[in-house]
């Protein structure tokens, strides 16, 4: 959507039926006030990728910056900022929104092994409690400037991890989202700190049998791994992640027999008792 349609104060209109809308479609609206207009609310609870006109919007701006300055322009603080403004044109007020802060989690941390359903199921929260979506992964992608297995080959995992410590530091403070994180987030506490202060961490546990079988259907490269294929690596690294998973989960749903749907729907439900998925 490149019209101003969806844009504040019409927020809840859109151009596209809600019925032409389909899980293997990218939908990028270029407006970003509101953050999640009616096309991509409509769009996340379909299961497409959702895509809005913030990154638009801050990169307008650092380039601006870069050349009028010769610096190189502070993005994660330009990107925290524009979020802040954003949130302020809220129609709930700032007095309220300050005390929902204080009294209340008011946003959603998905974590898990891969092939655990974290973006699928991300995307679906989203667009059922308004909440806006966050793939950590694809922030630090955009951040970097390179995909993540380049980063891996490139850079090493330690340099992503400290990337990894950025993307959530610059994320944690926001309010109201769904937030889907890369596997290995619970290897640094610093992280889970963060992301608990006014999040439930959610953690989507699956069988090993069934995290190779998604991962051989969606043939996704994950760099982790040295053979992708092989179970007992699988069952190795998910033995030495398990721990840390329920340690720091507040919520644990298994998720080897469920749908994304019906996933969304059961935390949703579990959600009802940290009084969070109304609070939008």
């Amino acid at each position: 959507n490149a019209t101003s349609v969806g844009m504040h104060p019409g927020k809840n209109r859109t151009l596209v039926p809600e019925h032409l809308l389909r899980p293997e479609m990218i939908v990028f609206d270029l407006i970003y006030n509101p953050l999640q207009t009616k096309l991509l609310a409509d769009a996340a609870r379909a299961g497409a990728q959702t895509i809005n006109g913030l990154e638009m919007l801050v990169w307008q701006g650092a380039l601006a910056f870069e050349l009028w300055t010769g610096l190189a322009p502070p993005v994660g603080i330009m990107r925290a900022e524009a979020l802040k403004a954003l949130e302020g044109d809220n129609p709930v007020s700032k007095k309220h929104q300050k005390s929902m802060r204080n009294k209340s989690k008011n946003s959603v941390v998905l974590i898990g092994f891969m092939g655990s359903g974290k973006t699928t199921v991300a995307r679906i929260l989203a667009g059922k409690t308004g909440k806006r979506l966050i793939e950590l992964d694809r922030l630090i992608e955009i951040n970097a400037g390179i995909s993540i297995p380049e980063i891996f080959s490139i850079r090493g995992e330690t340099e992503f991890r400290e990337l990894e410590i950025a993307a959530i530091k610059e994320v944690s403070g926001v309010n109201n989202q769904v937030i889907s994180c890369g596997g290995g987030v619970i290897l640094n506490k610093i992280n889970i700190d963060r992301l608990k202060e006014n999040g439930v961490v959610v953690y989507l546990e699956v069988n090993p049998d069934e995290i190779m079988s998604r991962m051989q259907s969606q043939s996704v490269e994950k760099p982790v791994l040295k053979n992708p294929g092989d179970l007992d690596e699988v069952r190795e690294l998910l033995s030495f992640r398990e721990p840390f998973y329920r340690a720091y989960a507040d919520i644990i749903i298994n998720t080897t027999s469920l749908s994304a749907e019906e996933t969304a729907q059961q935390i949703i439900a579990r959600l009802a008792n940290h009084e969070l998925h109304d609070r939008t």
